[in-house]
């Protein structure tokens, strides 16, 4: 994948030039917190999948749901506390440890075995906020603000230390980190998704072909996720997408007929994320579906078929 190194001065784009239009078969499953008229998964780690929900009365709450054995947990917390925040919500989770946003503007980490909360604030005087959105290991990335720009960071859960994302000492402004694999950071820059690399500093921006916005969500590995927009006034807010770093190409993954998909977080070629009806927001979890052995075989004799027709030309003429 060609990459475009962005300076402060000068912005390089990649477009969605390889486009696989649902290229794959998903087996969809939903599910809904209960009593929530939303619900929002936002990433999965094995069978754990994390968001938050909201109920008809606009109370919001955290959880873990465990969808092969179909559990729920909620993240109880107390502000009164001096260990525990107050959630806003669960955003991303890597092994037992669980990262997001609570309601005093500061991130948070949880580690669900050995039930320890930790704070997560950038430092400084003139920070407004500061949201943890995604953790792969001891590595958590999310953003921070400081009344006029957002600056996006990594910190370390194990040493606690804190580096804002830059290029040639200067801090990137206005991202957004979301997600973060390996050396791979994903998230938002304006109306764009980024991809940055922590080996060398450098910043892609990529947008899907024709698309209004893009959102990169989630990343695992080399397969990155999120949602785009080709048309505010389409009536479809959102689409489901799917972008692989190695090969640059892009696919549509979208819920059957729903109204908007967001695709939030990956685990392998497992996703989890929302979709849009009109009762309301519900979660999905989904995974590809392999061909039949039929289709395979089909495949096959059709592509034989085709080269044999080819030789037998070439010898005629």
């Amino acid at each position: 994948m060609k990459r475009v190194v962005i300076w402060m001065v000068a912005i390089g784009f990649l477009f969605g030039s390889a486009v696989l239009a649902n290229a794959a078969t998903y087996k969809w499953m939903t599910f809904d917190y209960p009593n929530a008229s939303y619900t929002y998964p936002q990433d999965i780690y094995g069978d754990k999948i994390v968001g938050y929900a909201v109920d008809s009365w606009s109370n919001g709450y955290s959880f873990v749901y465990d969808y092969k054995q179909k559990t729920w947990t909620t993240l109880d917390s107390d502000y009164n506390s001096d260990n525990a925040p107050d959630i806003w919500e669960a955003d991303g989770i890597s092994g037992n440890v669980i990262v997001g946003r609570s309601y005093f503007y500061k991130g948070f980490s949880y580690d669900l075995e050995t039930k320890v909360w930790k704070d997560i604030g950038y430092p400084g005087d003139n920070v407004d906020q500061t949201w943890a959105r995604g953790i792969d290991g001891d590595n958590i990335v999310g953003w921070w603000d400081d009344y006029n720009h957002y600056y996006s960071f990594l910190y370390n859960n194990n040493n606690g230390n804190y580096t804002t994302l830059s290029i040639n000492n200067n801090f990137i402004k206005d991202i957004q980190a979301n997600d973060i694999s390996g050396n791979y950071i994903v998230g938002t820059l304006y109306d764009y998704a980024f991809l940055y690399d922590l080996s060398d500093s450098s910043l892609t921006v990529l947008y899907y072909l024709n698309s209004g916005n893009t959102i990169f969500a989630g990343i695992d590995g080399s397969k990155v996720v999120g949602y785009y927009d080709t048309d505010p006034y389409d009536g479809v807010p959102w689409h489901g997408l799917i972008y692989d770093i190695q090969t640059g190409e892009w696919q549509t993954v979208d819920y059957p007929a729903a109204s908007a998909t967001e695709i939030e977080g990956i685990y392998g070629s497992t996703i989890v994320g929302t979709y849009w009806d009109g009762n309301g927001h519900h979660g999905f979890v989904a995974s590809p579906v392999p061909l039949p052995p039929s289709l395979l075989l089909l495949g096959s004799g059709v592509l034989g078929l085709l080269g044999f027709r080819r030789k037998k030309g070439n010898l005629a003429s």
